[in-house]
């Protein structure tokens, strides 16, 4: 519909120009003396039309000439963009897909730049460290290096792939560059995190665990788990030092108390040190909040002999909550054997044995009769405990 609008128009325009010629009587005299020219003004109005056509299209014949070579070059670069976006593509294809040789070769073809030959190089490194090819991937993070604009990028993967080959210091440069900058990256941390505990920085750990905490960056879960291995280690390196302890355990927030794995290194240093009720406080706090088996069966093999009636006394009131805990039964069995009440003991031991037949429960018994001169019968569930710790 649109072309045949165009060509009624055009129609119309050429039927009303030859209607003006035909009453345009006017003439036109050009004189160069010696020489004189009469024309009709119609034919001067024609060819001045045709000249200006002309000399129109001989310029952009000869701008489009001068111009050529630029356009070869600019099709030459674009052509080369795309085939640089399409191996950076294909490169970062290959690598998720796992083909890293692949995406390593890829990635050197890609020869755009403004970043993009940048992260090629990026994706090249991690390829290469994929492949085990360390120096290779140390080469392609020394190209990276020299584009600032992924300065972010280049570090958190330096981080990353320094931290899965187990250079701490490394990673942890890497991350302290990053931070120099001033932002807080959450990856950065999570990464701080991973590569401090790889380190043994212990008090950093728990102070990233605590920030990744506020920012919600990581489970809860695995933020308790990473807090609770810091304060196990550090608790053990005061092992002996009574000050220290108290010092440790008074820097501990009250709710990290109540995890067992802490609670379970704290009393085993304090009764260490011999400071056994606090030791009882700190598992009998724990358990009260958390049941726990590992921190039964310790609340077991700790205290003083004058103090056992009281363990007992409690691990009873526990048992009426946790009737069936085998680890329960058998830290009942060994108070009451330390308190030499054997018929107890017994009781709670056979108790445990009917529930599960246990390492723990088959060793208890046989100190059991072994304590109350059934050395025949110590012997059979000696035997018997050694076949289950090796099954």
């Amino acid at each position: 519909m649109r072309a045949l609008f165009w060509c009624v128009v055009l129609l119309a325009a050429a039927v009303a120009l030859a209607l003006l010629a035909q009453y345009n009587q006017g003439s036109v005299v050009i004189v160069i003396p010696p020489w004189r020219l009469d024309v009709s003004l119609n034919f001067f109005i024609a060819s001045l039309c045709i000249l200006f056509l002309l000399l129109y299209g001989t310029l952009r014949v000869v701008a489009m000439t001068l111009d050529f070579p630029g356009k070869v070059r600019q099709y030459r670069e674009r052509r080369g963009r795309e085939a640089s976006f399409n191996a950076l593509r294909l490169a970062l294809q290959a690598y998720l897909e796992g083909r890293f040789g692949r995406a390593e070769k890829f990635a050197q073809s890609v020869t755009v730049t403004g970043g993009y030959q940048a992260l090629a190089a990026l994706i090249a490194a991690r390829s290469s460290h994929r492949l085990h090819l360390f120096d290779r991937r140390d080469q392609w993070l020394s190209r990276a290096a020299a584009d600032n604009t992924i300065r972010t990028a280049r570090l958190i993967t330096e981080a990353e792939l320094h931290l899965e080959a187990g250079d701490s210091s490394a990673a942890l440069e890497a991350i302290r560059q990053l931070h120099s900058s001033g932002a807080r990256h959450v990856q950065a941390l999570r990464l701080e995190l991973l590569a401090c505990q790889q380190a043994g920085l212990w008090k950093d750990v728990i102070r990233l665990s605590r920030q990744l905490g506020k920012r919600k960056a990581l489970h809860p879960t695995v933020l308790t788990k990473a807090r609770a291995l810091a304060y196990v280690e550090l608790l053990r390196q005061r092992q002996g030092d009574l000050a220290g302890l108290q010092q440790l355990w008074l820097e501990i927030a009250s709710t990290d108390r109540f995890i067992p794995a802490i609670a379970h290194a704290a009393a085993s240093a304090f009764a260490h040190a011999g400071q056994h009720t606090l030791a009882l406080e700190i598992v009998e706090q724990a358990l009260n909040n958390d049941w726990d088996g590992d921190l039964v069966l310790l609340y077991g093999q700790m205290g003083m002999v004058e103090n056992v009636s009281t363990q007992i006394q409690s691990a009873e009131n526990w048992l009426r909550q946790y009737p069936q805990d085998i680890h329960l039964l058998v830290t009942l069995g060994k108070l009451c054997m330390r308190a030499e009440l054997w018929g107890k003991a017994a009781d709670y031991l056979e108790r445990g044995q009917r529930i599960e037949m246990s390492h723990e429960v088959l060793l208890a018994l046989a100190q059991l009769k072994e304590r109350t001169g059934d050395q025949s019968q110590a012997d059979r569930l000696y035997r018997q405990c050694a076949l289950s710790n090796r099954s």
